[in-house]
């Protein structure tokens, strides 16, 4: 049982049908909102004097407004935001890293580490003033859903689960009355999942939240292979009702608004991921002129609510008053998720469920013009957020104190948080860069024609460097050897040892001669045998008298005279002829 309090002097925003607001005095008892003086003259001390142990809060120079509804919270990825920069709804659903973050949380020997980014994503949650959660983690499974939300006493807000796990919804255990049907829609719905989500929403009376964030191109897929749009595919399958939202839709038509507006179906609106993974916000401007009940969370990229109260006003242009955007963070929420007679506005007998901000900060003076709804809903957009909290209570307890609140362990869950962003940071990103790996090694033996290269020996490295002319790498090497490709080398390298004597012909025009030339020659010289010149030597014969020897040779057409009838003289002066295959002109030894 919580002590009775006293709330004094401060602007009170009620947010009730009427919209009251003005300088009221709020006494809470029992959790509860016991009454509200609207002409501010509750006398302090005789409060104190008639409740022994109670309390009052001064709240002169303060703003009063009821608890906050984030009504999409996705705490498994709230340490894992980095990994956004990348995103857009076009390959979203297919991102590896948060796909590998889901299966890191979601293995058994990591549920502290789950555990610890709920508890750490609520306690910030409290310290922005949201009272109130719809977790709308994707990856959270029956199992993991009951051994985390089992320990309920360190949760201090109301909090509701979308599930996207069957079994966790046709079998809540704990959870019973906190459980909505989620269910994620991508190009591969068939008529079959519609259905069976159909039978689990009838049969457990369920809310149903859809994840309607889909790609243009999963749009259009969709769109041909049922012959409609998405929203009126749901709404012809009877799963749209005014107990049905979709939840960040990127892409709606008019006539899917209009088909929304008329059967009372609800949106969930993330400002923050329109912003970044779309960068349309018209939509929301839409939303709000058409009179679909609207409301706000902070999804995959946002930080805290009223933050994301701020993208909402810049993007309406002036088209939503400021009242109806403090709405759809409190009273439309309250009532689309069964809190209607619990919490969401500040009335008599409603939950005790309030955020205390201060207007002391000079930063923040943008002067109330009045104490009327849609001023103080106007300057709370404009000027304040969540630094300038100085209390938040649920039902009557408080809950944070930003005089109270303990430094230390401030500290100390800074330094959590930070470790866990680590972790999720190395599981995303080291595991997303390993399956890229093998991946790719994988469609490499998948190519025709192509054979695994040896491994290298440890240490030996090939580094070619005729394109680069030098080592561009880290660290140091020894070159080993020095590869060069065949047909750069040159001719001359593939051929066999010379023999001594034997040069290659290079020029017809030098080296060939056919009997064209004869006429040069001196009178006195005999013709040579074969019509061949060796080029740049001759070879050494036997000489008698002396002068110049000349190889013989003969017309081509002539018969070789037989040896054994040539003068003994003649056999003298005959040169030593070299081998016909030395000439590499294709003949064989012995030939």
């Amino acid at each position: 049982m919580t002590k009775p309090v006293l709330i004094k002097g401060g602007i009170v925003l009620t947010l009730d049908k009427a919209g009251k607001t003005g300088l009221f005095d709020i006494v809470l008892r029992n959790g509860k909102i016991s009454s509200i003086d609207y002409e501010g003259k509750t006398n302090a001390k005789e409060f104190l004097s008639s409740n022994p142990g109670g309390e009052v809060i001064d709240a002169n120079g303060k703003i009063v407004i009821p608890g906050l509804f984030n009504s999409r919270l996705i705490s498994s990825y709230s340490h894992a935001r980095m990994f956004f920069t990348k995103c857009s709804y076009e390959n979203l659903n297919g991102f590896v890293s948060l796909n590998l973050i889901d299966r890191y949380l979601s293995e058994s020997v990591n549920k502290g580490r789950l555990e610890d980014i709920i508890e750490l994503t609520y306690r910030r949650a409290l310290k922005c003033g949201e009272t109130f959660i719809n977790e709308a983690s994707p990856s959270y499974k029956k199992q993991q859903a009951a051994d985390v939300y089992s320990k309920q006493e360190w949760i201090k807000q109301h909090f509701n689960i979308t599930s996207f796990d069957s079994k966790l919804v046709e079998d809540p255990g704990l959870l019973r009355g906190k459980v909505a049907a989620g269910f994620r829609a991508d190009e591969n719905i068939n008529s079959y999942a519609i259905s069976s989500l159909k039978r689990l929403v009838l049969a457990k009376q369920s809310m149903l939240i859809v994840d309607a964030s889909l790609s243009g191109t999963a749009l259009e897929t969709l769109k041909q292979t049922f012959g409609k749009p998405f929203v009126n595919v749901l709404n012809d399958s009877g799963l749209l009702g005014n107990s049905s939202y979709l939840a960040d839709p990127c892409i709606l038509t008019d006539g899917e608004i209009g088909t929304l507006k008329d059967i009372d179906a609800g949106v969930i609106i993330c400002p923050s991921d329109i912003a970044a993974l779309s960068g349309d916000l018209t939509l929301v401007r839409r939303l709000f002129a058409s009179g679909v009940r609207v409301m706000a969370g902070t999804g995959l990229t946002g930080s805290d609510i009223l933050t994301e109260l701020k993208i909402l006003a810049a993007a309406s242009a002036g088209h939503v008053t400021c009242e109806e955007l403090m709405r759809s963070v409190t009273s439309v929420p309250s009532s689309a998720f069964g809190f209607g007679n619990v919490t969401g506005s500040i009335e008599r007998m409603k939950s005790a469920d309030l955020v205390i901000l201060s207007l002391r900060d000079l930063r923040n003076s943008g002067g109330l013009p009045d104490f009327d709804c849609e001023s103080v809903c106007w300057h709370i957009i404009k000027y304040l957020n969540t630094k300038d909290i100085t209390d938040v209570l649920v039902k009557g307890e408080s809950v944070y104190n930003s005089a109270t609140e303990n430094k230390e362990k401030d500290l100390l869950d800074a330094s959590k948080s930070a470790e866990l962003a680590s972790l999720l940071y190395s599981a995303g990103k080291f595991r997303e860069y390993r399956e890229k790996k093998l991946r790719e090694k994988r469609v490499g033996r998948l190519e025709i024609g192509t054979e695994a290269e040896p491994e290298q020996k440890p240490g030996e490295i090939f580094v070619d460097m005729t394109e680069t002319g030098e080592y561009m790498g880290d660290g140091e090497f020894k070159i080993l050897r020095n590869e060069e490709q065949e047909f750069r080398n040159p001719r001359e390298e593939e051929q066999e040892e010379k023999r001594p004597g034997i040069v290659e012909i290079r020029s017809i025009e030098k080296d060939l001669n056919l009997l064209d030339d004869d006429e040069d020659l001196p009178a006195e010289a005999e013709v040579p045998r074969l019509g061949i010149r060796l080029a740049g030597t001759k070879t050494p014969v036997k000489q008698v008298v002396q002068k110049p020897a000349v190889q013989k040779a003969v017309k081509l057409d002539d018969e070789l005279e037989d040896k054994s009838a040539r003068p003994k003289t003649q056999a003298a002066e005959e040169p030593v002829q070299p081998k016909r295959s030395a000439l590499r002109f294709g003949f064989r030894e012995g030939e």
